[in-house]
């Protein structure tokens, strides 16, 4: 809803999901909030060539080990195991290689994860980057400047510790 208040309700959104029950709890809030530029598609109807750089933003926001919501969930730090991690980093890549050709020339594709490991954050955005000389990294730091930490390639990392807020991780790519 916050994209289509950014957007003030003109063009159009296309949220793409796996779980029916997520698409299916947006179609409502888009409903009840009048926004009527959210399309709410499934993953497995949606056809990423359809739409091959015709996006001017591209969210990816990626499945994750959830490490930055410890803070509220503090069994999670003994059930995160190393080999999930490793998968989650490579699910993340998959998704920025699926979804990255939809972003048009002058376009972004934004990468969010709730993890703080660094190998589904900047590990992922470093690995993107070295197989896609048609994006940059763009410097998002100064975005939230009271919450700025830093990271390689320009990233933006929230801490639990130090903000108001769960953990996150946050990159911007652009495709010049």
């Amino acid at each position: 809803m916050h994209l289509a208040d950014l957007m003030k309700n003109r063009g159009k959104i296309i949220a793409v999901d796996t779980d029916p029950s997520r698409l299916k709890e947006l179609t409502v809030r888009a409903k009840r909030a009048g926004t009527g530029i959210v399309t709410a598609v499934p993953r497995k109807d949606f056809d990423p060539k359809r739409y091959d750089g015709r996006a001017d933003v591209v969210l990816v926001d990626a499945p994750c080990s959830g490490s930055g919501t410890i803070r509220r969930n503090p069994a999670l730090k003994w059930s995160i195991r190393e080999e999930e991690v490793a998968r989650f980093a490579g699910r993340q890549l998959d998704l920025l290689n699926l979804y990255a050709p939809l972003v048009k020339r002058g376009g972004r594709l934004v990468y969010s994860t709730c993890s703080l490991f660094q190998s589904e954050n900047e590990a992922v955005v470093g690995r993107f980057l070295s197989c896609h000389a048609g994006f940059r990294s763009v410097d998002v730091t100064g975005t939230i400047p009271w919450a700025v930490e830093k990271g390689a390639h320009d990233t933006l990392t929230l801490l639990p510790h130090r903000h108001p807020t769960d953990g996150f991780f946050i990159a911007v790519m652009e495709r010049p």
